[in-house]
C-alpha cells in the first residue's frame, strides 16, 4: 500500500484518491467495480493502486459491495 512518507509523495499516495471515489459514488450512488474504474482510470497509475484504494475504504466502512455494485456506506 502506498502512503505518504519521504520518498512517496502525498499526491502519489493511495490516501489522495480517497476524494476522487468517493466523489464518483456521491453522484451516482452505486456503481460496478469496473464502472466506477472507467470513470476515474486517468486519476490511478494502475489496477493496483485503485483496488488499494478500494480496499482502505471498504476496510474504513466508507464503501461496500452489495450484488456486485459499490455503494457509499
Amino acid at each position: 500500500m502506498l502512503l505518504p512518507n519521504k520518498i512517496i509523495r502525498y499526491d502519489e499516495s493511495v490516501i489522495s484518491k480517497f476524494p476522487l471515489i468517493l466523489q464518483k459514488l456521491s453522484y451516482s450512488k452505486a456503481l460496478r467495480p469496473e464502472a466506477l474504474f472507467e470513470a476515474c482510470k486517468n486519476d490511478f497509475s494502475g489496477i493496483n493502486i485503485y483496488l488499494q484504494t478500494l480496499d482502505c475504504l471498504y476496510a474504513m466502512n466508507k464503501i461496500e459491495l452489495k450484488e456486485g455494485e459499490i455503494i457509499l456506506c
